[in-house]
């Protein structure tokens, strides 16, 4: 089967740890204290890095397209969040699979530093996965724990 945008990617589905409990608590408290920095802290790194990644560990990769030299990160690593899960799927290609264990250890270290640990499984297969849309037809398959 071969359905335009399907591409065969390396896929990690993340859980934060106790992420509904920090939020039930930020609400009953209705300050803005250590635990809403702690959440904030997630949050904006998970966003700082599904927009464009800081490149500190990051590798860049050139490619010419239409005459224009394009910048992408290596593996081509996308990510999607809601509420306490992570999506990350990068490149199916040995690249790939380093951004993404690159991706999760820059995630799970920065997130440590404030309390919050993560937990999930990675898989390899096909993935409709741009931009905001995300569809697959085995996210069932987790194969790691």
């Amino acid at each position: 089967m071969n359905i335009d945008g399907y591409e065969n990617r390396f896929v990690a589905f993340v859980d934060i740890l106790g992420f509904k409990n920090l939020i039930h608590k930020i609400e009953s408290e209705a300050i803005e204290g250590k635990d809403y920095q702690r959440v904030r802290s997630v949050l904006n790194f998970l966003h700082e890095e599904s927009i464009e990644s800081n490149g500190q560990h990051d590798l860049p990769v050139y490619e010419e397209k239409d005459g224009i030299i394009l910048e992408k990160e290596l593996g081509d690593p996308r990510i999607n969040y809601i509420s306490d899960c992570v999506i990350i799927s990068t490149e199916g290609t040995f690249e790939g699979f380093k951004s993404l264990c690159n991706k999760l250890t820059k995630f799970s270290t920065d997130i440590a530093c404030d309390g919050i640990f993560i937990r999930g499984g990675v898989t390899y297969g096909k993935i409709y996965h741009h931009g905001p849309i995300l569809g697959s037809v085995w996210i069932s398959k987790i194969i790691v724990r």
